[in-house]
């Protein structure tokens, strides 16, 4: 099963900025004990990858780690590796690629002919059988050892389980409820504690089940892998159990009572801010250090295994100064590049700019690394003058992470700077009218190399560029459009400054319902009067003086809006002409992070 993109989200950039830094992926107080690392997609001994997106995964032997690939799907397998350990047996990496382990496909029915595979739940049973979940058809299967495909499957439908997992676990022997079957269902949030009886041949039955509601109104959670932890661990208080939650992109903990089921009113978050390409799948216990590894459901280099050492993170000193190692770039011929790499840090560029310029900035990843908690291209790219006021952020394009910041009209000529940061580096700024940039935490999640580029272009004589406000507050513009033509060159909403998550746009003149509407971008700009021409330029003449209103379809964005044209710098303001929109495709909108289709 595919998950689907996420759509656009209206965010305030100076909202976003303002927010509290937090230290990595974990959640206080875990914050100050845990510590993260990315191991990257793992190869495969036929070549490339393990089929993303990743599943359950689980430790064979101590020193063998079975991991679901293809999930969701009925081709999916599980895949071995081993894996390699340092003097105090920490992991460190893999000794080889991985080779196929087993099938895990999902049942097909008569209705169904996509029938699903593995999902988050993979683990080892007391009697030594290999049992999984399945999504989208919920199922549980189980794998004779030494054999190759499942030889048993329970249907969990039939049992109450709402549809579908989902993970599952056995409470480990030690812990309240040892030996229990723990399951979570993805799309109902609940989750369900099972016992057994165990067939001659290894396999289990499932002799009574009950239901506990983990919903809530403050998100949907989209519960995955289950596993358990004690008092040994920094932070925990009681026996607890660890969820992942892949909707939410946050691992959640609560204690556990003497059946080993969660204590709703103890909850807390343990890992936060997952990478946007994935989300939390399986959660594995390493056998020999007792640290936690955490599966990632992505695309591609997306899917990963993330290692959480019960270790405080390596102290970070924060960069305070945003024009320190700076790199001149000159992109006098019409284009200047330069190479660098970024991790935790910030790597910084300075450029001479002219009033009137149309300049774009781009970060072409040409190596991914891996980070302390990313394995993917996830950068992000911050303009500035020399005052340090932040006129642009640039995180995603269209088709990726990469960053791009795509046609800033430059405002006046001098120098300025822009700075490129791995996800997860968080700005310290001074808030005001304009945001002024202090430096970085340097707490960035990936680990990247790069090729920066800057390309320049001057404004034809057709451009024009307005300042956009809401009608019940006139007298405070919201952002600006920068237009030429039937082309919108850039947008500027609240400080956003077109992230190009669309592109430049073309305007589409829609005349039987009086609107204008944009290529890759849902959003409307009705009229309330018809055109009194179907000339492109007629229309745009009209902006500042017609009535309209800015819908996002069917209703989520629903404001009359006004237009007022400004000088274009370096020159005088052009006879009336040009458009756009009121809302921003936000700065932080719409990521690649995948879910799947059929769950929303």
């Amino acid at each position: 099963m595919a998950r689907a993109t996420a759509g656009i989200t209206l965010l305030s950039f100076s909202a976003f900025l303002a927010e509290p830094a937090r230290a990595g992926i974990f959640a206080a107080p875990f914050s100050d004990f845990y510590s993260s690392q990315s191991f990257g997609p793992i190869s495969l001994d036929t070549g490339g990858n393990i089929p993303a997106p990743y599943g359950g995964l689980t430790f064979l032997d101590t020193d063998t780690l079975l991991i679901g690939g293809n999930a969701n799907a009925p081709e999916a397998a599980i895949y071995s590796v081993d894996v390699v350990r340092d003097s105090n047996g920490r992991i460190t990496g893999y000794s080889g690629p991985a080779s196929f382990y087993a099938n895990v496909p999902g049942v097909a029915t008569s209705t169904e002919e996509n029938f699903g595979g593995i999902d988050g739940g993979l683990t080892i049973a007391p009697s030594g059988v290999i049992a999984y979940t399945t999504y989208s058809d919920n199922n549980l299967g189980q794998i004779l050892p030494g054999t190759t495909n499942p030889a048993k499957f329970i249907n969990l439908t039939e049992l109450g389980v709402q549809a579908s997992t989902g993970g599952l676990n056995f409470v480990p022997v030690g812990l309240p409820g040892e030996g229990r079957l723990k399951i979570t269902s993805y799309d109902t949030d609940n989750f369900y504690d099972a016992t057994v009886s165990y067939n001659p041949d290894g396999t289990f039955e499932i002799t009574s089940i009950s239901e506990i509601s983990l919903q809530t109104d403050e998100r949907s959670r989209g519960l995955e892998g289950i596993n358990f932890v004690d008092t040994t661990y920094p932070g925990f208080n009681a026996a607890s159990i660890l969820l992942s939650e892949f909707n939410s992109s946050n691992v959640v903990t609560f204690e556990v009572d003497e059946n080993g089921n969660p204590i709703v009113a103890t909850e807390q978050e343990f890992i936060t801010g997952f990478p946007r390409s994935g989300g939390p799948e399986g959660i594995a216990i390493d056998p020999v250090t007792g640290d936690i590894l955490l599966s990632v459901y992505g695309s591609d280099s997306a899917s990963q295994v993330l290692l959480i050492k019960p270790e405080p993170p390596e102290p970070t000193e924060a960069d305070n100064d945003p024009f320190d190692d700076v790199t001149p770039v000159d992109y006098s011929s019409g284009t200047g590049v330069a190479s660098g790499e970024v991790s935790t840090g910030n790597q910084v560029y300075s450029f001479t700019a002219n009033a009137g310029e149309l300049l774009s900035l781009q970060v072409d990843v040409t190596e991914t690394l891996p980070g302390i908690a990313y394995f993917n291209d996830d950068s992000v790219a911050y303009l500035y003058n020399s005052r340090g006021e932040i006129l642009a952020v640039g995180e995603d394009t269209a088709t990726g992470l990469n960053s791009r910041i795509l046609n800033y009209l430059v405002p006046e000529s001098g120098t300025y700077y822009a700075a490129v940061t791995t996800a997860g580096n968080n700005p310290i700024l001074e808030l005001g009218a304009v945001n002024t940039l202090l430096g970085f935490e340097n707490e960035g999640l990936g680990n990247l190399a790069y090729d920066f580029s800057i390309s320049s272009q001057m404004l034809s004589e057709t451009a024009r560029l307005f300042d956009i406000a809401l009608a019940v507050d006139p007298t405070n513009p919201v952002g600006n459009v920068l237009i030429d033509g039937n082309s919108v060159l850039s947008i500027d909403l609240n400080g956003s400054r077109n992230t190009d998550l669309t592109g430049p746009l073309t305007i589409n003149l829609d005349t039987e319902n009086n609107a204008l509407t944009f290529d890759n971008f849902e959003f409307i700009l009705q009229f309330a009067e018809p055109f009194a021409s179907t000339n492109i330029n007629d229309v745009l003449n009209s902006l500042e003086t017609s009535t309209i209103t800015a819908v996002i379809p069917p209703d989520e964005f629903v404001e009359q809006i006004l237009f007022f044209e400004q000088s274009i710098p370096g020159k005088s303001v052009p006879e009336p002409a040009s458009i756009l929109s009121l809302l921003g495709v936000g700065i932080w909108g719409a990521s690649s992070k995948l879910k799947r289709k059929s769950r929303y």
